[in-house]
């Protein structure tokens, strides 16, 4: 496998590993290292090859369709690794590196799994930095529709996140269904239950109506208007907190728009939170919420891993009107959808649940109903079946 960040820390891509891992497959991840010079290591049973990446080559990423310069480099490593363990599949991770796989499968014949973690061309040239000066230039000059196209279309294995998404690429890239399954993101069992909650966590926010937020914490995220929804909110719940957990990107900050409107007493950023305190942090919410803007087709053909872990921790979920998070929440009765450019509508969403145990209860109840079909240990068996059918091909 190949992973362009560094690791660990990426949840979807260790349980994976793990997973094929429990199929007795032999598997090696190559990732960034952002320190130190590139070595091998051990990590909870999983072998890891790390390539030192310096936080300005990280940044040459945005301009790989332009100069190949970082792709080489990624190339150099995998084929280096290749001629010394002798791999029968290259897992690419994310759509950036794919031409990496490409490469390796047509010098060494090797199966290429690309696995895309979101649609990444929809995705990328709506973020922060493509939509720059310098950004706008590098946009136009970088065709992703195509080398997204070119990849997928010459993997062995393709895999995405929720059917929706997947029928996108069949019907948009004509490719055959057999070759493209659907692995959602949900959570191991393990981990995420009720069991596994220690109370005197978070316990600073007992006292608090709170609302969770967790994840990536960017201007694509619908952060910005659950803040401004906060003043209404106040009226009707006095001790209301929005707490938001993860890691800041692009340079947005949403505690500058908390300032600006006088409510940051009411919002609290408490960074990264680890995989394993997650629960006890689900646990002491009343509501999660993501709410991003629609207007992206990705957006609107996926759920999010959180979507997920607030199912089957049996809290209500506030989200806004992308299509397939709305459908999901409304006809398994496990949240409400705002509307996520109208403040005031986000904050009517919120108090419809403030001293509401009938409608908590009830969304607590359709979540147990339906929350042990969310779990990694059954979705997950599309990715086996997957990898089976690869392993055919090459016997």
């Amino acid at each position: 496998m190949i992973l362009e960040k560094p690791f660990p820390h990426d949840e979807r891509v260790e349980k994976e590993i793990r997973t094929l891992m429990d199929q007795k497959y032999d598997v090696h991840l190559l990732c960034s290292d952002r320190y130190g010079q590139m070595h091998e290591e051990m990590y909870k049973g999983i072998r890891i090859f790390r390539m030192h990446q310096s936080k300005f080559w990280y940044k040459l990423s945005a301009l790989i369709l332009i100069f190949p310069i970082y792709l080489k480099k990624w190339y150099r490593f995998a084929k280096k690794l290749h001629l010394e363990h002798k791999y029968n599949i290259i897992h690419i991770h994310d759509l950036p590196l794919s031409k990496v796989g490409s490469k390796m499968k047509s010098r060494f014949g090797l199966k290429m799994v690309c696995d895309q973690h979101e649609y990444y061309s929809n995705w990328i040239v709506e973020t922060a930095h493509y939509n720059t000066l310098p950004g706008r230039v590098v946009k136009k000059l970088s065709d992703w529709k195509s080398y997204e196209k070119k990849a997928l279309s010459g993997a062995d294995l393709v895999i995405t996140v929720e059917e929706p998404l997947r029928q996108q690429y069949i019907e948009e890239y004509g490719l055959h269904q057999d070759k493209i399954i659907c692995l959602p993101n949900t959570p191991n069992k393990d981990i995420f239950h009720n069991d596994n909650v220690d109370p005197e966590k978070f316990s600073r926010y007992k006292d608090n109506f709170m609302v969770l937020y967790f994840g990536g914490i960017d201007i694509l995220r619908g952060i910005e208007n659950m803040i401004k929804a906060i003043p209404e909110i106040l009226k009707v719940i006095p001790d209301f907190k929005f707490v938001m957990a993860g890691k800041l990107y692009g340079g947005y900050d949403p505690m500058n728009t908390a300032k600006k409107i006088k409510v940051e007493s009411h919002v609290d950023f408490i960074g990264w939170v680890n995989l394993e305190d997650m629960p006890s942090l689900i646990h002491r919410c009343d509501l999660g919420i993501f709410t991003p803007p629609s207007d992206r087709i990705e957006i609107n053909k996926t759920i999010a891993t959180k979507n997920y872990q607030f199912l089957v921790m049996n809290k209500p979920m506030i989200v806004g009107s992308a299509t397939y998070m709305k459908l999901f929440t409304e006809e398994h009765g496990i949240g409400i959808s705002v509307d996520e450019t109208d403040p005031r509508n986000i904050a009517n969403g919120i108090i419809s649940f403030a001293g509401n145990e009938k409608k908590s209860r009830e969304v607590e109840k359709n979540c147990k109903s339906i929350g042990s079909a969310y779990y990694w240990e059954k979705t997950s068996k599309s990715l086996i079946s997957g990898y089976q059918q690869l392993v055919m091909k090459n016997d």
